[in-house]
C-alpha cells in the first residue's frame, strides 16, 4: 500500500506463506500496477499480487487464483472538507479524486459521476497518477479531495498516519450504474494463462493457507479486513462464481 517502504500487506504475506508451503523463496519486484499483468503474460515474472481485482477483461491476460474479497474505498483527509460519506453518493459529486494508473478506478468514478449528473450534481474530476504513493500525496497536499483505492489499503493508510487520513466505504448506487465495475470484487494472485502446472501448485498452496490453522483469519484481522474473508478459494472466480452485491448487482 501507499506509504509502505517495503512490500507489505495481505497479498505479500499470503504469497510468502504460499512460497513456504511450496518450498521456494518468493522474490519480490516492485513495479507499477499498470504493468503487472503484462509482466505476467510476457513471462517477465512468474506471478503478480497486490490487490489485483479479478475482472473478466483481465482474465484475457492472466489466470487468477482468488483468495479474498476486496471493496473499493475513498481515502480522505481527517477533516474531510468535501464531506464525502459512505451513505450518500451525492457527496462525491464535484469532488477531485486521485487515482492510480492501470486500476479499475476510472470505471468506478465514471459510474458515480454518471449518477451525480443524472441527479443534478456536478461530475467528479479525476486526477491520474503513476503510483499509489503519488495519488496519496495529492490527497495529503490538498490537490485532491479523496484518493480511490481498496478499502483495505485505505484502512492501512489510516492506521499508518495515526488518523491523519481515513477511509470511507463506497456509497451504494442503483444497479443500472454498475456497468463496468462492481464495488465488491475478488482479488488474487495472477499467473500465466499457459502455465497450468503453476496454477495448480499455487491453488493447492492457497487452499492450504486458507484452511490450515488460523493464519489466514489472523492475517486479515491484522490488516483490518476480516470482513473480506473468502471461504472457498478458486480460479477465475469473477466468471466461475460471480458476486451478487448487496443491491443485487
Amino acid at each position: 500500500p501507499a506509504g509502505a517502504t517495503d512490500p507489505a500487506g495481505v497479498d505479500i504475506e499470503i504469497m510468502d506463506a504460499v512460497g513456504k508451503y511450496l518450498g521456494v523463496k518468493v522474490s519480490w519486484e516492485k513495479m507499477k500496477f499498470e504493468g503487472m499483468l503484462t509482466a505476467v503474460a510476457s513471462g517477465r515474472v512468474d506471478a503478480a499480487a497486490g490487490c489485483i481485482a479479478d475482472y473478466g477483461d483481465r482474465q484475457k491476460q492472466a489466470t487468477f487464483i482468488d483468495y479474498a474479497y476486496a471493496l473499493i474505498g475513498f481515502t480522505v483527509d481527517a477533516t474531510n472538507p468535501h464531506k464525502i460519506v459512505g451513505t450518500d453518493p451525492m457527496s462525491l459529486c464535484g469532488a477531485t479524486i486521485a487515482l492510480q494508473n492501470g486500476t479499475s478506478s476510472p470505471h468506478h468514478l465514471n459510474q458515480y459521476s454518471a449518477y451525480c449528473t443524472d441527479h443534478g450534481g456536478p461530475a467528479i474530476v479525476q486526477k491520474s497518477f503513476p503510483s499509489a504513493a503519488e495519488a496519496l500525496l495529492a490527497l495529503e497536499s490538498g490537490r485532491a479531495d479523496a484518493y480511490i483505492t481498496s478499502y483495505g489499503a485505505g484502512a492501512y493508510q489510516e492506521q499508518q498516519t495515526n488518523g491523519k487520513v481515513k477511509v470511507v466505504a463506497p456509497p451504494e448506487i442503483p444497479d443500472k450504474y454498475y456497468v463496468n465495475a462492481q464495488p465488491k470484487v475478488y482479488i488474487g494472485v495472477t499467473v500465466s494463462k499457459d502455465d497450468k502446472q503453476l496454477q495448480d501448485a499455487i491453488l493447492a498452496a492457497v487452499q492450504h493457507v486458507r484452511t490450515t490453522g488460523t493464519f489466514y483469519d489472523d492475517l486479515l484481522k491484522k490488516w483490518n479486513v476480516s470482513t473480506f474473508s473468502l471461504d472457498k478459494v478458486g480460479i477465475n472466480l469473477h466468471t466461475a462464481r460471480p458476486i451478487v452485491n448487496k443491491n443485487g448487482s
